[in-house]
């Protein structure tokens, strides 16, 4: 299990937020597919409440063919069906792992929120989609155990904030009234999940080959500010040992992102003053190593004084990541 879960409150998806213009509008499809993301394999850590169509219908919220197809035109957007995005939203609101299903019993708890920094601005959006998101509020307070508690993300769009902060009672049957604090980390879009994200530590008990490439992907999103998951990064391959590298190593989450870090430097081209060729030894007098096959040039970049990230670059600058170098003087690089 992955060390979070992103709660999609129904406000992100309301239909009054493609708004009436394409900016508007792209931003709301943005979304959709950011959101789908991580309801998907490996990632699987979006949660909904089971009340979200329900807030979405009565306010009069909800996303069908008719009006998203009326929307798209009304706004100028004819780069995206409205067939293909409406299968966005029915998965996003069906057939997930819904909130009200985590170890909770709330109703073993009263609850009430006294204070709400930022304040929710009114009518910003539906009473019924308000109301739900407080009861959101209110059910991650209450969590099953603090010592295995994901860290949680709220996705929505009610209030414009990174985090919300919360003054509350908590009354169970077996203790009295006691004023709390609370703060919740906030996400709108993209960009705000990945700022909040600890990608060493998301991936760091659950790590293979794939969960490696979409660390990959979101630490390059990250920097090159996508606002939907991207198929830009510069094509490479993930040598055979690399993995079982990381393992044997037992790396820490922290220099698991470090590694990261230093793989998408290498793809970019950035901070080269880390970098330099792989020799076949440890003495500088060494020749520089290439790979029998194919004469890929063997390198070697810094990730800290003593880990190193050694890969192969061949044709037109194309990457294989094959060992992570530890200690300083471990010249290894697998062909």
């Amino acid at each position: 299990m992955l060390p979070l879960r992103v709660i999609l409150d129904p406000s992100a998806l309301a239909v009054s937020r493609i708004g009436e213009n394409k900016k508007e509008a792209l931003q709301y499809i943005d979304a959709l597919i950011t959101w789908d993301l991580f309801k998907s394999e490996p990632l699987s850590i979006l949660k909904v409440s089971r009340e979200s169509l329900n807030a979405l219908f009565i306010d009069d919220e909800y996303l069908d063919q008719k009006k998203l197809s009326l929307k798209l035109k009304q706004c100028n957007v004819y780069e995206h069906s409205s067939n293909d995005l409406i299968q966005y939203f029915y998965k996003l609101t069906s057939h997930l792992s819904y909130l009200e299903d985590d170890n909770m019993r709330i109703s073993d708890y009263e609850v009430k929120i006294d204070s709400i920094t930022p304040a929710i601005p009114e009518n910003t959006i539906g009473p019924n989609l308000q109301a739900l998101f407080i009861r959101t509020l209110q059910r991650l307070i209450v969590k099953p155990d603090q010592s295995e508690e994901p860290q949680t993300i709220l996705a929505q769009h009610i209030i414009d904030s990174s985090e919300i902060n919360t003054i509350y009672s908590l009354n169970s049957l077996d203790s009295k009234p006691q004023a709390l604090h609370n703060r919740f980390l906030l996400a709108r879009d993209y960009q705000d999940i990945l700022k909040h994200l600890d990608i060493g530590q998301l991936f760091h008990s659950s790590l293979n080959e794939e969960t490696l490439k979409i660390a990959i992907q979101l630490v390059f999103d990250r920097y090159n500010k996508s606002t939907t998951p991207s198929d830009e990064i510069p094509p490479y391959k993930i040598g055979k040992k690399f993995i079982d590298r990381l393992n044997e190593l037992k790396v820490t989450s922290t220099l698991l992102e470090s590694t990261i870090i230093s793989m998408l430097d290498s793809l970019l081209n950035l901070n080269n003053a880390s970098e330099h060729r792989l020799r076949q030894g440890k003495s500088g007098a060494e020749q520089f190593r290439k790979r029998k096959n194919d004469g890929a040039l063997g390198m070697r970049r810094d990730i800290t004084r003593v880990y190193h990230l050694h890969y192969w670059q061949g044709d037109k600058n194309f990457i294989e990541f094959a060992w992570v170098s530890f200690p300083h003087d471990d010249m290894v690089c697998p062909e």
